[in-house]
């Protein structure tokens, strides 16, 4: 069960030994909260992953997720149970020139996707009617605030903790303490089981 708002703020603020405010506010918490939550997103999409049966558009090579997706992730089979594998497209490109025509099929072999383009992905071969598939992707975590509850499952608290203190930590505050903020920063990376060298991303995310 999702840890409510209120809970999750006070929690931050006895572990940060400032439940009354006085140096965090929860305006501020919160915001830190949600900066754990956009990183930990971008660097586990995982975290926030969904299958869903997904109607492909007919007689387009090019697809694009959900509304409320983040990024592709992939297609595990037709919804009659045949599956799809991956596929490069440079490949397909040399051994299928012709493969983003469109096809009398009831099925699809293979997707294509590049991260540079996180919302699309491609299909083969090309159907000429609707087909239905089932889709994963990361759908994108709602703002989180007081009234409402952590947007990841719950074993990603420790994560969020970890960085709403070293935010914390690493604000130009009379509790300023930047030994203590890298050592929160590093456990947040080593609860996530990533490399702390994501600087380019960290700084994305602070940048909003």
């Amino acid at each position: 069960m999702a840890i409510t708002g209120t809970t999750l703020l006070a929690n931050l603020g006895d572990v940060l030994q400032d439940s009354t405010e006085a140096v965090w506010g929860n305006f501020v918490r919160a915001g830190f909260i949600n900066e754990a939550v956009n990183l930990i997103v971008l660097l586990r999409p995982d975290a926030v992953s969904t299958a869903a049966e997904f109607d492909l558009v007919a007689s387009s090579p090019k697809q694009e997720i959900p509304s409320d997706g983040l990024r592709f992730l992939g297609i595990t089979r037709n919804v009659d149970g045949r599956p799809v594998t991956r596929a490069d497209r440079e490949t397909m490109n040399s051994v299928v020139p012709a493969w983003t025509l469109p096809a009398t099929v009831t099925g699809i072999e293979h997707f294509m996707f590049d991260k540079e383009t996180p919302r699309l992905f491609y299909v083969y071969p090309v159907p000429d009617t609707a087909v239905t598939v089932e889709l994963v992707y990361a759908q994108s975590p709602e703002t989180f605030t007081p009234a409402t509850s952590l947007p990841l499952p719950d074993h990603y608290l420790a994560p969020v903790m970890e960085y709403a203190q070293y935010r914390c930590f690493s604000m130009n505050s009379k509790r300023i303490n930047l030994n203590r903020a890298a050592t929160h920063l590093n456990a947040f990376y080593n609860a996530l089981g990533v490399k702390g060298q994501n600087d380019a991303v960290l700084a994305q995310v602070q940048e909003g």
